[in-house]
């Protein structure tokens, strides 16, 4: 099973600081160093302070880090609504190359609330086992003599899915430092596929993160899910339209068609189980294709807010995956027409941050998602994934 890792949301990067409490009991503080007073209190990351706006940010980005002042990237979180300004460092600590360092501004105060530095992976392949340990261990023992309040201390706690903790806890205004190490050791006596991934980060909120959520009774009235009859040749939507929804096929069959230069082409026969029409509501664009029955068929109808609904009820670790490919595949066009569009075909930062955060077919079944609809919305998603990749990632 090929091991990977998830990045940057506020929300998974809270919650799986204790996902495993009973486990992370069981692993002591390291003693390296004598007990510090629990006076420590994280204001940030060196000149970027909690609280800071996104250009206030950026300027203390241009004074850490001058080489990378003119590279800075900034995305948007789909899901958690947040915006997140990313860089590119060499060697932030000795011996552990190419790392990125990502600052999360939050959903309601505009501010910064997360920062979030990783290591390895698809950032970078290069990155070796020892160096990775080297790294952790520094840490560990860095933060071991900060002071942090000793009732929130975690280490060295290993997560079901093999990632460890290496070193979590709070300050005396409960802000969160977290870092944690993943992709060391295979399966089965294995080694790992792909580079091991270190990741720290520092939280400001843990208990509130600032991020959209749907609060309990803003849509009570909300109109529920529903299913829609439709008989063979009849007209789903079509080519142009604006979407509003999108469809999950209960039972029958859907063509997919395309305006062909004589008549409209099929491109696709969907079955029982399919997602489709759902890009029209993650990004607002219009219907690419036309769909119609391809015999008398039921599908399951879900508007935009359904859907937004449906992913907040998500375990943290899957919506972080799934948000994470909802950007990319926004963002990128498929592979085979980056050409046409003026893209060179070298692999990108975000081509590589996309692969280590795709999951494998297997680890998809193990997720445990039983709402069918999400199930195809994840299969769907690690499908356009793959198409907008360089093949050579994939061969990784």
């Amino acid at each position: 099973m090929r091991q990977f890792f998830r990045l940057l949301s506020l929300t998974a990067a809270i919650f799986s600081v204790f996902a495993y409490p009973a486990l992370a009991q069981q692993q002591p503080a390291p003693a390296a160093r004598p007990a510090a007073t629990e006076d420590f209190k994280l204001t940030g990351f060196r000149s970027a302070n909690f609280g800071m706006t996104a250009d206030q940010v950026r300027q203390a980005i241009r004074r850490d880090f001058p080489a990378a002042a003119d590279k800075i990237e900034t995305t948007e979180n789909a899901v958690e609504r947040t915006t997140v300004l990313s860089i590119q460092v060499n060697d932030l600590l000795p011996n552990t190359g190419t790392g990125v360092v990502a600052y999360v501004i939050g959903y309601r105060t505009k501010q910064l609330v997360q920062v979030t530095v990783t290591w390895g992976g698809g950032i970078n392949p290069n990155f070796k086992p020892e160096q990775a340990l080297g790294a952790a261990r520094q840490l560990q023992g860095y933060f071991a003599g900060l002071g942090y309040k000793a009732d929130t201390v975690v280490t060295n706690a290993q997560q079901r899915d093999g990632s460890i903790i290496v070193f979590a806890g709070d300050d005396t205004q409960r802000r969160r430092t977290l870092l944690v190490l993943a992709n060391v050791t295979g399966q089965d006596g294995k080694p790992p596929e792909g580079a091991p991934v270190l990741q720290l980060s520092y939280i400001r909120d843990p208990q509130t993160p600032d991020v959209f959520q749907i609060r309990r009774g803003d849509f009570l009235t909300e109109r529920p899910m529903h299913k829609r009859t439709f008989k063979k040749g009849q007209p789903i939507f079509k080519e142009g339209d604006r979407g509003l929804e999108a469809f999950l096929i209960e039972s029958g069959k859907v063509l997919i068609l395309k305006k062909g230069a004589a008549a409209p082409v099929i491109v696709a026969a969907l079955p029982h189980g399919s997602l489709f029409g759902e890009m029209a509501i993650l990004d607002g664009s219009p219907r690419m294709a036309t769909a119609v029955a391809g015999e008398d068929t039921v599908c399951v109808v879900i508007n935009s807010m359904q859907l937004q609904q449906k992913l907040m009820t998500l375990p943290p670790d899957i919506l972080r995956i799934l948000t994470a490919l909802m950007e990319y595949v926004r963002a990128v066009v498929p592979f085979d027409q980056r050409t046409k569009v003026g893209q060179g075909p070298e692999p990108t930062q975000r081509d590589q941050q996309a692969r280590m955060m795709l999951p494998s077919p297997q680890v998809v079944e193990g997720f445990g998602i039983t709402d069918p609809m999400m199930k195809a919305l994840v299969r769907m998603l690690c499908d356009y994934t793959r198409r907008r990749l360089p093949p050579e990632l994939l061969k990784a």
